[in-house]
């Protein structure tokens, strides 16, 4: 899909944009790894009159796919994810202790709306 059909495929179903700057004070992350995310394409963007957006429920999706892709690891060791554990791979990531338990927090509440 082109650029273009992105854009207007965003832009058709209504979809809310935000900057990165927005979306890293919304959900209290450092600008840098949003724009990392970006950089390595880990988040649905697009750039729109020079301005890279995002859409509103890109960081959310991306959560729920490293949330998936863990319990798949875990299913196929025959292990259950549980938070000691993912709070080890985060870190191994980059992130701070508390900056892993800040997003087990924020995924556990997206994950608890989405059964």
């Amino acid at each position: 899909m082109t650029r273009e059909a992105q854009i207007r495929e965003l832009v058709d179903a209504g979809t809310e944009m935000e900057s990165l700057k927005e979306m890293a004070e919304r959900i209290n992350w450092p600008i840098s790894r949003i724009r990392k995310l970006v950089k390595n394409n880990e988040i649905v963007h697009i750039k729109i009159a020079g301005k890279i957006m995002v859409p509103t429920w890109a960081i959310e999706e991306l959560i729920k796919s490293k949330l998936l892709l863990s319990q798949t690891i875990n299913d196929r060791n025959n292990a259950n994810l549980n938070t000691e554990n993912l709070t080890v791979d985060l870190t191994n990531q980059g992130l701070s202790q508390k900056e892993a338990n800040a997003f087990i927090r924020r995924a556990n509440k997206i994950v608890s709306t989405i059964k």
